[in-house]
Formats: structure tokens, sequence, C-alpha cells
């Protein structure tokens, strides 16, 4: 077949797969896993499927995937999806450094007992700190060809005392260990899941291509967009948000962080992307969370911009922009804000003029 054929032939395959039921696409998925020259595009859809059962067979062993795909799934996909990546023969470093930091202790089980997976120095550093409170873990660590003869020693010693301190069960999840990576046990270790800003280019990466997948089965519309962020899937979020305005996903987040040189530039691009005023405040209440999490400025300040009002304006005084009863307390400038935003669609909660009276860029 040649090439033309192979993509006209993956393209038909594609539209046809998604139109299918979920046990179909799990028997393809099947079907394509052992494959070693096929059709890519439709095997890569399926493993972005948010269903684990579809997507775990080409997780496992279609050798047709990208890392940058299999990097993007273990950043944001199931423990479902990390057992199976975490099974993957000869799974990469980038890869297993991921599944290591997210996955759950089953997880971890199946990815130390991988011999083929490859682990970073920071991956297999972090499952020796982690097996202290897990013995299979440390059974299959010591099975390892990548572990030291030294540590492989100290293990041994560690599943020993296990053993005489005869514990009722030798899983994790029984252990009182945490695998937070923040934990004072797996702190040295936390370098491995990179940058941890929510929104930083890597992720807003990751994200860009999950998004993509879903535009790819389905219309992207603003519904999408609370799905996400009851996922705890931020970034996924303003990604959609930036396609459904036509924007650059970082754009976005410089704008929802009060950094843009463009005025309103993420509130418009929140109506374009036909958001409501409630969904738009969660978002800018979702970043600034966590910008506060972070020590910096939150992006939403309102209990301090209120405080300002009521020394400015006395309390049930009349907004002149003709706001609701729950926006009476307002300064000149908030008055600026709540009239210029009063024809673009609904009311603006108080929190979205807090969030712009912030912001140096708003004012």
């Amino acid at each position: 077949m040649s090439p033309t054929a192979a993509r006209v032939y993956d393209e038909a395959l594609l539209r046809l797969a998604r139109a299918e039921r979920t046990d179909h696409r799990v028997q393809l998925s099947r079907r394509l896993a052992p494959v070693e020259a096929g059709p890519v595009r439709t095997v890569t859809d399926l493993a972005y499927d948010l269903d684990p059962e579809i997507a775990a067979p080409v997780l496992r062993h279609s050798v047709l995937l990208r890392d940058e795909d299999l990097v993007a799934i273990a950043q944001t996909r199931s423990q479902g999806h990390l057992g199976a990546l975490a099974e993957r023969r000869e799974v990469s470093e980038p890869v297993t450094d991921v599944v290591v930091i997210r996955g759950s202790w089953p997880v971890l089980r199946q990815l130390a007992a991988n011999r083929t997976a490859h682990l970073s120095a920071q991956g297999l550093a972090r499952l020796t700190v982690l097996s202290r409170g897990d013995g299979h873990i440390t059974v299959a660590l010591t099975k390892r060809s990548d572990v030291p003869a030294a540590v492989k020693g100290e293990l041994l010693s560690q599943f020993k005392e296990m053993a005489v301190a005869r514990r009722s069960s030798f899983c994790g999840e029984h252990s009182g260990v945490s695998l937070d990576a923040e934990s004072s046990d797996a702190a040295p270790f936390a370098t491995a899941q990179g940058n941890t800003d929510p929104l930083s280019a890597e992720r807003l990466r990751a994200a860009g291509a999950c998004v993509d997948a879903i535009a790819q089965s389905r219309p992207l519309t603003c519904a999408e967009v609370p799905h996400a962020l009851a996922r705890g899937e931020l970034a996924e979020a303003i990604v959609m948000v930036a396609r459904l305005a036509e924007q650059e996903p970082d754009t976005l987040v410089q704008a929802l962080r009060g950094l843009s040189p463009v005025k309103n530039l993420a509130l418009l691009a929140m109506r374009s992307a036909d958001l409501s005023w409630a969904m738009a405040e969660r978002i800018l209440r979702e970043v600034g969370s966590r910008a506060d999490r972070e020590g910096n400025l939150p992006a939403l300040n309102e209990a301090s911009q209120r405080g300002v009002c009521r020394s400015i304006e006395p309390s049930g005084a009349a907004c002149s922009a003709g706001c609701p009863a729950a926006c009476r307390l307002h300064d000149p400038g908030r008055r600026a804000i709540c009239a210029g935003l009063r024809g673009q669609g609904g009311e603006p909660p108080p929190a979205i003029i807090d969030w712009m009276l912030w912001s140096p860029r708003f004012v």
C-alpha cells in the first residue's frame, strides 16, 4: 500500500471508529495493538480515549505511539491509563518519570515489576524510597538489572525487617507512607515532575494534545470547559478556551495572570469562547488560588477590594452603572469597569471586577 493510500485508509478508519460503540472500540484497540505498521492516527486516537479499557491495549503494546503522546497521556489521564503505560515494553524514561510521580500504589508495583521499563536515576530513587512502605515494590526492585548491587542489599535487608515485623500487609496502601511528591521522604525526587506550575508551557503542550484529540472526535464547545475543571484539569480547560477564542494558550495564561499588554484580553477571550460570567469567574478563581499557593499575588482579591470600597463609598450606595445588589460597593474604577462590561452579555460578578482592578493592565 502506498503512503497516500495508507493515509486515506487511516483517515477512513479513524472516522468510522469514532462513531462506534465502546465495546467495538475496545475490540479495535485490541486488534490494532500488535500492528507494527498501520493507521497511526487511529491508534493515537484510541490511546487518548478517556476510557482506559479502550486505551489500554494500544498503550501497552502499540509501537506506533510517539513518546510525546505517551507523556501527554501520562500527565493527563487516569490511573488505568498509567497502569497500561507501566506495563509497556521498553517504555522510556520521560514516560516513567511521570508515571512514578502520578501513579498509585498498584501502578507503581506494575512499573517496578516491568524489567524492560527504563527508569531515570530520579525515578529509581523515588521508587526506592517508596519501597519502604511496599514489600512488592521492594522485591521487584531487587530483580531489576538497573538497580546497583549495594541498593539491592539494602532492599533485601529492608524486606527481611518487614517479614520479621510480621506486617499484616506488604501493600503501600496500608503503610502510612505518602505518595505525595512534596512529602519529606520523597521531596528530593520531586524534580522528576518537572515544572510544578500547573500552567507551565509543558503542561499547556500536554493539555493541547488532549484537547486536539477531543476536537478530532467531536466538535469542541464551551460545554467541555466545566468538565475539564471538574476533573481538576485547569490547563486543559484554559487550552479549550484558547482554542474556542482563537488565542494562543500561553497568551491567555499571561492575560489571566494580569500580565498581558492587551487590555481586557482574558475576559474578552472567555466571552469569545461563549463562557458564562459564572464560568469565567470560576476560571479566574482557579488561576488565583493556584497563584496564591505558589506565593504570588492571587488573581482575585475580593476581600481586600471590598475593604477599600467600604472606605470610599458607604454601604448600600447604589451603583450608577446599574449593577445588581451584590455588586453595590464600588469605587469609581469599579463603576467604569462595570458599565463597560454590561453590554458584553449579562452582569459580571463582583469577583470579575475585583480581578480587573487588581491587575495592573486593567486599570
